[in-house]
């Protein structure tokens, strides 16, 4: 019982658990609102500027790119695709394929993407038949090819938590 000649109240124990945490709380605000804020880096890797987050190799008819942590845009020019692997992790990557001449008759290409985007152009002279794994992500086709094709591109999508979009150009 505490009597300060001015108001009489009692302070037991079981106050003591709801004052402490409320302390703590009012501690914990308070020490958010003081902490400086930190500045906010952003990294961007602009084309035809070689980064260790970025990787692109043409092997005679098969090709291999990837990008982590940065944009990119990726033009693949060849005579004739047979198979290709493209990945991007916490990016963007666009993969140009408009300059390729002809595709093989098995034509594969191995897409992954972890939260990030992937964008897959594809001239509408071919035609592109997509399956794969997705988890909290999509896949999806933007356009329609032309009614009579000269090609096929099977598409192996796997994505996780980002996007795959084929855009018919």
């Amino acid at each position: 019982c505490v009597n300060i000649n001015v108001w009489h109240f009692e302070f037991g124990a079981e106050l003591i658990l709801p004052v402490l945490l409320l302390l703590f709380g009012i501690s914990l605000v308070i020490d958010a609102l003081r902490r400086p804020r930190r500045s906010q880096t952003s990294v961007h890797c602009p084309r035809g500027h070689r980064k260790s987050t970025q990787h692109k190799r043409i092997d005679g008819e098969h090709f291999e790119c990837d990008a982590s942590f940065c944009e990119d845009i990726q033009h693949i020019t060849m005579p004739l695709l047979r198979s290709g692997k493209a990945a991007v992790s916490f990016g963007e990557l666009t993969l140009d394929l408009s300059d390729v001449e002809e595709v093989a008759e098995e034509c594969a290409l191995k897409l992954s993407c972890s939260f990030g985007e992937m964008t897959v152009k594809v001239p509408k002279k071919y035609r592109v038949v997509t399956r794969g794994n997705n988890f909290f992500a999509g896949t999806t086709i933007r356009g329609e090819c032309d009614e009579e094709t000269i090609g096929t591109i099977y598409a192996d999508a796997s994505c996780s938590f980002g996007e795959i979009s084929i855009r018919y150009i």
